[in-house]
């Protein structure tokens, strides 16, 4: 059986972004192993974590690295500019290769790499202060742009799934982000994204830097917990911040409308225990 170099919801993430999905895919595997070679990096398994592009596991010099290859350049382009940003911290893997004109990108492998929920919270809030404490570059993308631009699309999904159009004004109304003490955020702080470094602690991966309040990066940790504890995880790790209930649970409530209403349309299964979340947070109705 040949390597598995995209999951499921991988390809129906690349398909719902654009027409030429199939054919990428089809030909992605041979050029990101082409683009690792030409830069010495010898290749080794692929990853199938990503939702973006191919992904896998090399060894450039001795050092293990990643090497990813995006259908959209973009994604290349944010993730090299928002490791340099995040550098300072200490946590995050180090920009080893970037050929962002072709969406590829290697950098370090944090190892033993384990993935997934993290029973010590207090551990993530250390780590969203490190983040966090890191000065935003000039220019960084906000939070109030990140706002509007999805505001256009998440109206045409609600329209597609016939969703009263207010429902998205209800779930935006109680954001305030100029309002609040603004950081570098992380931008995609979920646990999957979050790794075991070499001595225990938690290093950060696949950053999408913005400048917003720190409660955009414990709401986008606390999402990924499904409708059963997600709000209990988020209080905690709001208190062990130091962060407004409050805020972090209307930040929560825009996510949860956000990514059940975007990955219903796309068809992504994880959207059935979104919109379960959404519906407790009081901002989407029950599917029938």
């Amino acid at each position: 059986m040949p390597p598995l170099w995209f999951s499921d919801a991988c390809a129906r993430t690349l398909r719902a972004g654009s027409p030429n999905a199939d054919a990428w895919m089809r030909s992605a595997p041979a050029r990101l192993v082409e683009l690792a070679e030409a830069h010495g990096i010898e290749v080794n398994s692929p990853l199938t974590g990503g939702h973006t592009g191919a992904v896998c596991a090399g060894v450039r010099a001795g050092r293990p690295v990643v090497c990813k290859l995006t259908l959209d350049t973009s994604f290349a382009l944010r993730e090299m500019y928002s490791l340099h940003a995040l550098s300072r911290s200490g946590r995050v893997p180090d920009v080893v290769v970037a050929e962002v004109h072709e969406g590829f990108l290697a950098t370090s492998r944090v190892l033993p790499g384990t993935a997934g929920l993290v029973g010590d919270l207090s551990a993530v809030a250390d780590l969203a202060r490190r983040l966090h404490d890191v000065t935003p570059p000039v220019g960084a993308t906000t939070v109030e742009a990140l706002l509007a631009d999805r505001a256009e699309a998440l109206a045409q999904h609600c329209q597609t799934l016939g969703l009263d159009p207010s429902l998205l004004h209800a779930a935006r109304e109680p954001l305030d982000p100029g309002a609040a003490h603004l950081v570098l955020c992380h931008g995609d702080f979920g646990p999957a994204n979050l790794l075991d470094g070499p001595a225990g602690e938690l290093w950060a991966i696949d950053p999408e830097c913005i400048v917003g309040p720190a409660a955009f990066d414990l709401a986008g940790y606390a999402v990924r917990h499904g409708s059963d504890t997600a709000i209990a995880v988020l209080d905690e790790l709001a208190d062990l911040y130091g962060a407004s209930r409050t805020e972090a649970r209307a930040w929560l409530g825009w996510m949860t409308f956000d990514e059940a209403v975007r990955h219903t349309v796309y068809g992504l299964p994880i959207a059935r225990a979104e919109w379960a979340l959404a519906v407790q947070m009081g901002v989407l109705p029950p599917r029938s």
